[in-house]
């Protein structure tokens, strides 16, 4: 019986670890316009990996510190009755500027405003909905009460 919670605690153990460390994984973000995708604006599905991004550090000669975030703005556009237009997408954030001013000078039309924005490191973090929890999340509590029960 020893010999099998062992086993389980080591089992526990090794999942904690393959949910935490996962090498060779970019960063994920939603990506979508409400424009031309309306379940972009509470229901985001398409995601992209962030590694796709440029390298700016090499462009720059490893001048700025950079590194990919998600991204959700919202921007108004006066020109059409002033509807809202959600956007999700990967962004850099350098140590200069902030990624939500960087997203305030983007092209946008004159008659266009930026009237939120946040950026976020996490995977799939543009999602709008903060409370989300992660599948790591719910199971991190069972994990630890596994490792430290006592054997019997």
């Amino acid at each position: 019986m020893a010999h099998s919670n062992a086993v389980l605690r080591l089992s526990a153990v090794l999942l904690l670890v393959t949910a935490i460390v996962r090498p060779g994984d970019g960063l994920q973000c939603y990506k979508c316009t409400s424009d031309s995708d309306p379940k972009c604006e509470t229901n985001p599905q398409e995601t992209e990996n962030c590694d796709d991004l440029p390298d700016f550090s090499k462009i720059t000669g490893g001048l700025l510190e950079v590194k990919p975030a998600c991204l959700k703005a919202v921007v108004q556009d006066n020109e059409h009755g002033g509807r809202q237009i959600v956007v999700r997408s990967c962004i850099v954030d350098t140590s200069l500027m902030k990624t939500c001013d960087i997203a305030g000078k983007m092209n946008l039309p004159s008659n266009a405003e930026v009237t939120f924005c946040d950026s976020c490191p996490n995977d799939l973090c543009n999602n709008g909905n903060h409370l989300a929890v992660s599948f790591l999340t719910l199971l991190l509590p069972c994990i630890i009460t596994l490792i430290l029960s006592p054997i019997h």
